[in-house]
């Protein structure tokens, strides 16, 4: 992991940002939603090497991440401000080829994404591939309450920027459940609203549909 964050720091943007932090942080509470200062990780930079792709990573607090959602479509905003926060995702597959998304709400939006989150220092502190592949089964395991014995996890397929100027590591993951059992022991909570199932040969036409990050992960269900 790098020492320190190569983002640019701007005194304006800095200001911009704690301000909408702050809102954020109100409504947040208004919305009975869970919000916090936790400290995830930024993906300074990448390169390959020959045992795969070896990222940089660097301490992010997630206010900046949060506050990025809304700012980057101010005009003084540029890529060197982004925040770069990495999140991992997994492409959940069940055994009857259906792909499983959840509707999350959150402060600024509310949407139906990959199964994933951003990393974070208090969930898994990351050093090693094996380190997200691990982040991307908690995250499966606390959405859908899979037991180890009920899924494995893949190779990582991709790395997409989305607009907001995330990283979303992508990870197949799979499950011996089927997507009605799946659906069947879904409970909901303040944030993952939801779920939503797509057959796998329908998932490049649903993402062209969809909003974000999502447009750009249609060919992975192949």
């Amino acid at each position: 992991m790098d020492d320190s964050s190569h983002r640019l720091i701007d005194p304006a943007i800095e200001q911009a940002i704690e301000q909408e932090w702050n809102i954020q942080l109100t409504k947040a509470a208004e919305q009975g939603l869970t919000y916090y200062d936790a400290v995830g990780y930024r993906l300074n930079s990448l390169e390959s090497s020959t045992d795969g792709l070896v990222l940089h990573l660097a301490e992010s607090p997630y206010r900046i991440h949060a506050a990025m959602k809304t700012l980057y479509r101010d005009p003084r905003i540029t890529t060197a401000h982004h925040d770069r926060q990495l999140i991992v995702d997994a492409l959940m597959r069940t055994s009857d080829e259906m792909i499983v998304l959840q509707t999350v709400e959150k402060v600024v939006e509310s949407e139906t994404y990959l199964i994933g989150g951003s990393t974070s220092l208090s969930r898994h502190p990351i050093m090693t591939g094996s380190d997200l592949a691990a982040y991307a089964l908690d995250r499966v395991d606390a959405v859908l309450g899979l037991e180890e014995d009920e899924r494995a996890i893949g190779n990582a397929r991709a790395l997409v920027q989305n607009e907001i100027g995330c990283s979303h590591l992508i990870f197949d993951v799979f499950t011996s459940c089927t997507a009605r059992e799946i659906e069947d022991r879904f409970r909901p909570t303040p944030t993952s609203k939801a779920l939503h199932c797509v057959h796998i040969t329908e998932l490049t036409d649903w993402t062209r549909r969809a909003s974000g990050y999502m447009a750009a992960i249609g060919e992975l269900g192949r």
